[in-house]
């Protein structure tokens, strides 16, 4: 029992070591590629001279690397600051309206680029939420930009809104919760990836699905994200017949 006890605190010191070590790498990635990103920005702005159409599509795909990278940066920041209890949030009464509407400006290129019709079922009776809006749109944005990667081109994906009352396993307590489902008519997810989805790194050996980019964190994140809010999330797939990613979150307390 002493040797056991021994073993799982050098386990949770090298975790604790790993998980600092990448939340520095990552600080220390990040003003570099804020620089980056600004002077690109600045040379496709035009301010420091006409450019040719050639130099302008160069200077697209840097950008659009260099988005990539921040995002990825971004992700290893988060996941090392939900593994030590510090990603912290800020939850206030929110709107999933306005959460939705910031969420569509991001993901509207890359569904716009593979012809994907969003479906949109929002209530307008839907109640307020007790959420970090910006953690939420983070969420959001996981979920639909995964919908859209692993949905084939010209297929549908639906966002569907609606109210739950959840019974509360600890404290056997009911709340009311805002039930939130995003369903894609992608090639659907095998039993054995599903049990493994929301570990971090996780990376499908499908081809189907391997294909698209990742670093293979943003499902565990979102993860983290929902259940420092009192949520829980969850998933349905068959192959062949699509997947549907389902969470929820605990209503705002009538004012």
């Amino acid at each position: 029992a002493i040797a056991n006890a021994i073993l799982y605190d050098k386990v949770n010191e090298a975790n604790q070591a790993k998980s600092e070590f990448v939340s520095m790498v990552s600080h220390e990635l990040k003003t570099p590629m804020t620089s980056l990103r600004g002077y690109t920005d600045l040379l496709l702005s035009g301010m420091t001279g006409e450019l040719t159409e050639q130099q302008h599509n160069f200077l697209e795909i840097m950008a659009a690397n260099i988005r990539r990278m921040s995002q990825q940066i971004q992700d290893l920041t988060d996941i090392s600051r939900i593994e030590t209890g510090q990603l912290h949030i800020e939850p206030s009464p929110t709107s999933f309206v306005n959460v939705v509407n910031e969420t569509m400006q991001t993901v509207k290129g890359l569904c716009d680029e593979k012809e994907i019709r969003v479906h949109l079922e929002l209530p307008d009776e839907l109640p307020l939420v007790m959420a970090d809006k910006g953690r939420m749109v983070q969420v959001l944005t996981n979920l639909l930009s995964n919908a859209c990667k692993y949905s084939p081109p010209d297929t549908d994906v639906t966002l569907k809104f609606m109210t739950r009352m959840v019974a509360q396993e600890e404290s056997e307590e009911i709340w009311p919760m805002v039930w939130c489902c995003v369903k894609d008519s992608g090639y659907g997810i095998s039993e054995q990836d599903l049990e493994q989805l929301f570990t971090k790194f996780f990376r499908s050996d499908d081809p189907n699905i391997r294909q698209a980019k990742g670093t293979g964190l943003g499902l565990s994140i979102t993860k983290g994200i929902i259940e420092l809010h009192g949520g829980e999330i969850w998933v349905e797939s068959k192959l062949g017949e699509g997947t549907s990613f389902q969470f929820t979150i605990p209503q705002a307390p009538a004012s």
